[in-house]
Order: structure tokens, then C-alpha cells, then sequence
């Protein structure tokens, strides 16, 4: 019998669906809760890249004393996301 190696990405969302399935009997709020907060952790990293590409296009396309001003909005998008992916993991980690 031979068993076929498992991506990590198929590795980790079997994971997912286990957590999922085993809190099932606290029902449909947890259930959905814990969900949200699973997809918001997947989602965390691409976030931070999107946030931080607009970070770098809008100071490059500033200049002098502008440059603070067009900063100003994506560096707080930027620790918006990190703070939320951060707290995303730590909601779901005594879970795992």
C-alpha cells in the first residue's frame, strides 16, 4: 500500500476543516466566528502585501514634505492588517 504525499496547502486546510468540524456542537455563531477568524489568518499575508505595495507607490510618487502626508494613511492600513492577522492567530491558537 502506498500513500501519496500531501501538499501543505492541502495539509493545512484538511487541518481547517477538522477544527471546524470538531466545534461543531457549540453551534452556528462559533462555528462562523471561527471561521471568519480562520479565513481572516489566510488572508493576512496577501493583505500585508497589497497594503505595503500601496505604501511604496504612494511615497515614491511623493515628494519632499509630501512624502509624510501620502504615508500617513498606508503605514495605518499597514499596522491595521498586521495587528489584526496577529490577533486572528492568536484567537485561533490555543484551538490548534
Amino acid at each position: 500500500m502506498s500513500v501519496m504525499p500531501t501538499s501543505p496547502a492541502r495539509g493545512t486546510l484538511h487541518h481547517r476543516l477538522l477544527l471546524l468540524r470538531s466545534v461543531r456542537a457549540a453551534g452556528t455563531p462559533v462555528v462562523v466566528s471561527l471561521a471568519a477568524v480562520q479565513l481572516l489568518t489566510a488572508v493576512a499575508p496577501a493583505l500585508t502585501a497589497v497594503v505595503l505595495g500601496m505604501l511604496v507607490g504612494r511615497v515614491d510618487g511623493a515628494s519632499g514634505a509630501g512624502v509624510f502626508r501620502a504615508a500617513l494613511l498606508p503605514l495605518a492600513l499597514f499596522g491595521a492588517v498586521l495587528l489584526l492577522g496577529y490577533l486572528a492567530q492568536s484567537a485561533t491558537a490555543p484551538l490548534e
